[in-house]
C-alpha cells in the first residue's frame, strides 16, 4: 500500500528533516497524518510519500494571485513538488516494492511563498505587482527549515520539475 501523507508531519522548527529525523508533529494535522502512517503501517506493507505543497493543473501560487486570495508572508521556505512529478514518485514506487519505506516528495529548491509570487510577476505576463503581498508586512517564520530530499534524490528518480521555475513558467 501507497499513502500519500504530508511534509507536515515535520515540526515547524530549525533543522533539516528527513524521514529517518526523530521527531514529534507540532500540528493536530501533522499529527494526525503521522498517527494514519504508524497505523496503517501496522496492518500493511507501507510505502510513505510525504509531498511538499503539491501544484500544477490549476493548483499553485499563481491561481492564488489571479484569484486574490493571500499569499502567507513569511520567511518559511516552502517545499514544493509538481503533480506530474508525485505523480511519476508514486509510479515508481508501485514498479518498485522494494524501495525505501517513506520517501520525501520535495523538489529541489524551497522558497517562501512571497518570493515564489514575486518571481511569478517578474516573469509571467499575465501577473501584475498589485497582486503581490506587501513584502514588509514578512513574519520571521523558522527560516532554517529544511525537509531533505536525498532519499528521492538516490531513487534515480529524475525530476521533470526540479524546482518552481519549470514548474510554473507559465
Amino acid at each position: 500500500m501507497i499513502y500519500i501523507s504530508t511534509t507536515g508531519v515535520y515540526p515547524k522548527c530549525n533543522g533539516i528533516w528527513s524521514e529517518d529525523s526523530e521527531f514529534e508533529a507540532d500540528t493536530n494535522s501533522g499529527k494526525l497524518r503521522l498517527l494514519t502512517e504508524k497505523i496503517l503501517s501496522q496492518y500493511f506493507s507501507l510505502q510513505v510519500v510525504r509531498p511538499g505543497g503539491i501544484y500544477g493543473y490549476e493548483r499553485g501560487i499563481d491561481v492564488r494571485l489571479k484569484s486574490g486570495k493571500p499569499i502567507p508572508v513569511s520567511n518559511t521556505p516552502v517545499h514544493r513538488i509538481h503533480v506530474k512529478d508525485l505523480a511519476r514518485i508514486i509510479c515508481h514506487l508501485v514498479d518498485n516494492p522494494d524501495a525505501p519505506n517513506c520517501v520525501n516528495a520535495v523538489d529541489l529548491e524551497a522558497k517562501p511563498s512571497w518570493e515564489v509570487a514575486r518571481w511569478l510577476v517578474e516573469n509571467r505576463n499575465d501577473l501584475t505587482e498589485e497582486m503581490l503581498p506587501d513584502a514588509a508586512d514578512c513574519l520571521p517564520g523558522t527560516p532554517q527549515r529544511f525537509i531533505s530530499n536525498q532519499r528521492l534524490l538516490e531513487l534515480g528518480i529524475t525530476l521533470c520539475y526540479p524546482t518552481f521555475r519549470e514548474g510554473m513558467e507559465g
